[in-house]
């Protein structure tokens, strides 16, 4: 080719990065879709043209060990797609779609196939017209830690794109006040919304039944909100809800108080704490009570900042004791627990100073070492995905970490099966044209052993 915008190249190409049409024309590589109709034919020996692309990079870090590959659509409707993949696994108990920029399930689950190469295929309903997707297939593990993320496979629906117009409701009210409910009106002001939810401005938890969604922008609708705690002050927002959830916004907040007496809530941390039972894998921890009003206690693994065991029930009045169980434990490690005394009004639970406790029985074979071989993949505007290797052995998962604030980024990774295996993992809800450091904390059941690898650094899309 001749110009600045043409180069040529003479390679050849593992089939499984190509996707072409019913018609054998190229349709991207690796995921980056091709400007052009040029026509290739899908089973030759080599492919050697000259093509436009935009934006392909090539990376050197491996597809993860066991994960699902070639992703194939077929019979691609306005609201389905057919996506076929082939099975690397052994011993899995099925399959299921995963939505790669959400996290949320797509479609039915689907059986184990018959032996690793097997190819299988399954359908995915309920889309919407002219929408970009991401879809991994997640191969699914009687223990669900072994589970493992394909590569994400870009397509989109077809039909002309839903008119999407994403801004804030306004105009809140307050109506119907009692000591148990309240109703919250508002005005809509997004265009191709599925509806609307309450959130608890303070908990981020939700409240109330869905919403259905406003017809045309400007109007109003009303819901109400039951269960509510007597003489209480609630913060409540409106988020609005689209098929595509990067779109979803919330509204400021608005403040409301039921009626009746405010409930009598003292609120002290627990002491006199002890462990009792110590076991390979679980042990009991007592404590002493010295609030009013709350709602019930749980363990926090004071180190990670996890829930440990099971909700435990209020103490009638102050200065009582009580005792609970925590299990799954690993032997022969030290944990760090604390006590968090909760209450309906969240800003008003309390933690507890922290025990010291050890398990029964031999440490188990650890080897800490900090993962390396970083690579980004699949940058957008406001996600990421990011692959290493690790290199520790009997750790329980992995973070990304903001090298700059020390914020946890993304969801936790699971553990890989032996040191030097490679997994990814994503990153959603960045900021685009935003560059970003980006550590991987490897984790343990004593969190002494934690390592942090170096840095990688990448600079978000601008759209």
């Amino acid at each position: 080719g001749t110009g600045p915008t043409w180069q040529s190249f003479t390679r050849n190409i593992a089939t499984d990065l190509l996707e072409f049409d019913n018609m054998n024309r190229l349709l991207a590589i690796n995921g980056v879709t091709v400007i052009g109709t040029n026509t290739f034919e899908h089973n030759s020996p080599m492919i050697a043209s000259r093509i436009r692309v935009d934006d392909i990079q090539f990376f050197t870090a491996p597809v993860p060990s066991g994960a699902a590959t070639h992703l194939t659509r077929w019979r691609l409707r306005e609201h389905s797609v057919r996506i076929a993949f082939r099975d690397n696994s052994r011993g899995e108990v099925g399959f299921r779609y995963i939505n790669a920029d959400t996290g949320a399930v797509m479609g039915n689950t689907l059986p184990a196939t018959n032996g690793v190469g097997t190819n299988s295929i399954g359908q995915i309903n309920g889309l919407t017209s002219g929408t970009d997707y991401r879809v991994q297939v997640e191969t699914i593990f009687n223990d669900g830690r072994d589970n493992i993320l394909s590569l994400p496979f870009a397509f989109r629906t077809l039909g002309v794109a839903s008119n999407v117009t994403s801004n804030p409701v306004d105009d809140l009210h307050s109506w119907r006040r009692r000591e148990h409910s309240f109703r919250i009106s508002f005005r809509d002001h997004s265009e191709g919304e599925i509806g609307f939810r309450f959130i608890n401005a303070d908990t981020g938890a939700v409240m109330g039944t869905p919403i259905a969604a406003v017809e045309g922008m400007g109007g109003a609708t009303i819901s109400q909100i039951n269960g509510l705690t007597e003489g209480t002050t609630y913060r409540v927002r409106v988020e609005t809800l689209f098929a595509d959830a990067q779109n979803n916004n919330m509204s400021t907040p608005i403040t409301v108080r039921t009626l009746g007496d405010v409930p009598n809530v003292t609120s002290n941390p627990a002491d006199d704490l002890h462990s009792w039972r110590r076991r390979e894998h679980s042990f009991r921890i007592s404590f002493r009570d010295h609030s009013e009003g709350e709602t019930g206690f749980r363990f926090i693994n004071a180190d990670t900042g996890a829930v440990m065991g099971t909700p435990i029930a209020p103490v009638e009045g102050t200065g009582g004791a009580t005792i609970s169980q925590i299990n799954g434990l690993t032997e022969g490690t030290t944990y760090r627990v604390r006590v968090e005394t909760l209450f309906e009004n969240a800003q008003n639970n309390n933690m507890s100073a922290p025990i010291t406790v050890r398990t029964l029985g031999d440490a188990p074979n650890v080897t800490s070492n900090p993962a390396d071989d970083l690579h980004f993949w699949r940058r957008r505007a406001t996600s990421i995905r990011i692959s290493f290797r690790d290199h520790s052995e009997g750790e329980i998962g992995f973070r990304y970490i903001n090298a700059n604030t020390g914020a946890v980024m993304g969801n936790q990774v699971a553990p890989v099966n032996g040191t030097g295996t490679a997994t990814i993992g994503t990153i959603n809800g960045l900021t685009p044209a935003t560059t970003y450091r980006v550590r991987v904390e490897t984790l343990f059941a004593n969190a002494q052993n934690n390592t942090m690898s170096a840095p990688i650094t990448f600079t978000t899309r601008a759209q």
